[in-house]
């Protein structure tokens, strides 16, 4: 049985990179995370009073999982082309946006099913 020798030196683990991909995974997680725990904050701003409000919230939520695919394929595109730090802010600050205008919403009190649709 023949030993590999391994020069030191020659492959090195992009530790830098991996941690910043890393963060950038685990900020992902938490804005999915931070989205579910005030589901139900969201279920009664933004969804009739009357409705099943919680369902509609959840049902955003599985249409955004729905959607990570085709966002991987644009966003694995565009890393092709522009590079891969250029994705990982973009993705970072679409993330950043999202959570923003969730934030900035307006309730359903104040425009009807304009809200939920907006979501």
């Amino acid at each position: 049985m023949s030993e590999q020798v391994v020069e030191p030196g020659v492959h090195r683990l992009p530790v830098r990179k991996l941690v910043a991909a890393s963060i950038g995974n685990a900020i992902e997680w938490y804005d999915w995370t931070v989205y579910a725990t005030f589901s139900t904050y969201i279920a009664n701003a933004l969804f009739a009073p009357d409705s099943k409000g919680l369902i509609g919230t959840f049902v955003t939520y599985a249409l955004a999982f729905f959607f990570r695919p085709l966002g991987g394929l644009l966003l694995g595109r565009f890393a092709d082309v522009r590079g891969r730090k250029p994705a990982m802010i973009l993705t970072i600050v679409l993330m950043a946006g999202g959570s923003l205008a969730i934030s900035v919403l307006p309730s359903f009190a104040a425009v009807g099913w304009l809200a939920p649709i907006l979501l």
